[in-house]
């Protein structure tokens, strides 16, 4: 364990707080090969942050694991690494990973860092298309600056001839439809000018959808849409919608059946003017 220059007793100490701390003292005597691939994640740490490092560098550490135990290690290490308060990079792919487990996220793409901030600003307002997609933004699609009021922007989105569950380049312009979204000088520093082209970037997550009479509501986006297609993502269902221009929604499972929504459906979607984000189009 490269504990030289330790007493005896300071190394048993040691060996004794890191059994604990990560919940392996009943494996502590046991073959490699008789452990799990999540007690080999456990034991492989211990035997690393023993030595007390000034830094660790975390490289796609629960790929190898099945989904169950990588979600249930993800948790206890955020909760055990915070007691060791040292510096921590965790490379990986996995979008769930990186917001379960960062304080702050790097986005890199083609070689250089495009974006750096805190997890939940990055993946809400990226600051360019591709990081928007590497973080997962459902619906990115063009448009053009039509109007602006009191903190507010009204943009106009065109109409594609894409299918409603791709996301939008700004092909196949017909007729068009208008959003209403915070004016990006308001929070983000930079302004937009009218009738500047721009990028419009919505979670799919942020997009509410309702039938029947319309609920009290904030949100300033109220779109009659049709249901285009519905595909279950474990306890998640993925709604491609026909605005007028595509959009994809996700919604819980529980939603969709009291929505009783099938291909065909017409629903309300509601969007909320601050979870659209505007990029200057490039």
């Amino acid at each position: 364990y490269n504990l030289s220059g330790l007493s005896k007793t300071e190394k048993t100490g040691k060996l004794k707080d890191m059994l604990h701390l990560f919940k392996i003292a009943e494996i502590k005597d046991r073959k490699p090969v008789k452990l799990s691939g999540g007690e080999k994640q456990r034991v492989a740490l211990a035997r690393t942050l023993i030595r007390e490092p000034r830094m660790l560098l975390l490289d796609e550490p629960f790929s190898s694991l099945d989904i169950p135990t990588r979600e249930r290690l993800r948790r206890e290490i955020r909760a055990m690494l915070k007691d060791f308060k040292i510096p921590v990079i965790l490379v990986t792919h996995d979008r769930v990973e990186a917001i379960t487990l960062g304080d702050r996220i790097a986005v890199m793409n083609d070689g250089t860092i495009q974006q750096i901030g805190p997890v939940y600003e990055v993946f809400s307002r990226p600051v360019n298309p591709d990081v928007a997609k590497v973080v997962g933004m459902e619906n990115v699609m063009s448009g053009k600056i039509a109007g602006n009021k009191d903190g507010l922007l009204i943009v106009r989105v065109d109409v594609p001839t894409q299918t409603p569950d791709r996301l939008i380049q700004g092909q196949g312009v017909g007729t068009s439809r208008e959003l209403v979204a915070v004016d990006p000088a308001v929070a983000q520093g930079f302004s937009l000018e009218l009738g500047e082209d721009v990028v419009v970037c919505i979670r799919a997550e942020e997009i509410i959808l309702e039938k029947g009479a319309p609920l009290q509501s904030s949100a300033r986006n109220r779109i009659p849409s049709k249901v285009a297609g519905i595909s279950p993502e474990g306890v998640m269902v993925r709604v491609s919608l026909d605005c007028g221009f595509p959009l994809v929604a996700l919604i819980t499972r529980l939603s969709c059946n009291e929505l009783s929504l099938s291909e065909g459906s017409e629903v309300l979607v509601s969007i909320k003017a601050p979870s659209i984000h505007l990029l200057p189009h490039k």
